[in-house]
């Protein structure tokens, strides 16, 4: 989210974007793989960025000469998994203070895009949760399509996962480090919608990506064989059956990095997605915008949320 939103603003402004993440970012960041070399570049101009009382970053300036040294360490991260977007413009540069990150576009800019409603400000004024995602889903698609190019390491598991022949339902489970408000939903209330698939889709299989060790033994000890056998998973990756992420469990954050990109692309190569409220599904969707109009949110109020019926009918129309 941070990135799409900091792509969005640089395209307000007809910036130059440049992506370089920092060792700051100690979810991702990992010491081995993302560090190593000092970098420094002399910035001829630079870019003020001043904000409004709510951190909103704003342009009110023009640029202001300088003969500024700007450090930078590592290789950005991104470079580990996307392609290089554009190089860092020597001519011009700027950053973001971190609360014009957050709260700033995080919480508070109105054209930001989101994974839920952060906030009761945000819940207030929404009728239609799906109607509320899609403007931010169609805006981000824009973004991940312009700017997103993942290398071929990438492309290459989303291939041996997602293969060719099958109808793909995608199942996003998410449940240790579920927080800012989120209620961690029960891995049964799948199992309807799958079965409904399983029945009345010719070749199906169904794709789990989950953060939860024993999810998988739980579908074979109590779904039906029917369903269960038709479900894979990406095969030797580190989950938790605790309260803790994944990057918590490790310091190997390339793994888990890798890991989470693997189960990203491969949902967004399904044809139907299986969710709750989570910055993963929202990237899957923001790949493959289609599924918008082919995802089930479990944790929408009763009122919004897909029925068996109306995902029998989906399904119906569409084979």
């Amino acid at each position: 989210m941070y990135v799409i939103n900091q792509l969005i603003f640089a395209e307000q402004h007809d910036l130059r974007p440049w992506i370089h993440l920092a060792p700051e970012n100690k979810q991702v960041w990992d010491k081995i793989v993302h560090g190593g070399t000092n970098h420094a570049v002399r910035v001829h101009r630079w870019l003020n960025i001043d904000d409004d009382i709510n951190m909103v970053p704003l342009i009110r300036n023009n640029s202001v000469p300088t003969n500024k040294l700007y450090k930078y360490y590592g290789n950005g991260i991104w470079k580990s998994y996307f392609w290089k977007i554009s190089p860092i413009d020597t001519h011009c540069l700027t950053t973001m203070k971190d609360e014009q990150l957050f709260p700033g576009l995080h919480y508070n800019a109105k054209w930001s895009v989101r994974a839920w409603p952060y906030t009761p400000d945000l819940k207030k004024n929404i009728h239609s949760l799906h109607a509320w995602y899609e403007p931010q889903r169609i805006t981000a698609h824009k973004m991940v399509k312009k700017y997103f190019h993942p290398k071929e390491f990438i492309l290459e598991q989303q291939k041996r996962i997602i293969k060719a022949g099958g109808v793909w339902l995608g199942m996003h489970y998410r449940a240790t480090d579920k927080a800012a408000g989120r209620l961690v939903g029960k891995l049964d209330a799948y199992l309807k919608y799958a079965r409904v698939f399983v029945e009345r889709v010719p070749n199906a299989r169904i794709f789990l990506a989950t953060d939860k060790q024993s999810a998988m033994d739980h579908i074979k000890k109590r779904w039906p064989f029917n369903v269960a056998s038709k479900i894979i998973q990406q095969p030797n990756v580190l989950r938790s059956d605790g309260t803790k992420g994944v990057f918590q469990l490790t310091s190997d954050h390339h793994m888990t990095n890798t890991q989470i990109l693997n189960d990203i692309y491969a949902l967004s190569a399904c044809s139907y997605l299986i969710h709750g409220f989570s910055a993963v599904s929202e990237a899957v969707m923001y790949i493959n915008l289609a599924l918008h109009n082919r995802s089930i949110n479990l944790d929408v109020d009763d009122s919004e949320r897909i029925t068996e019926m109306q995902f029998t009918k989906m399904l119906n129309s569409e084979m």
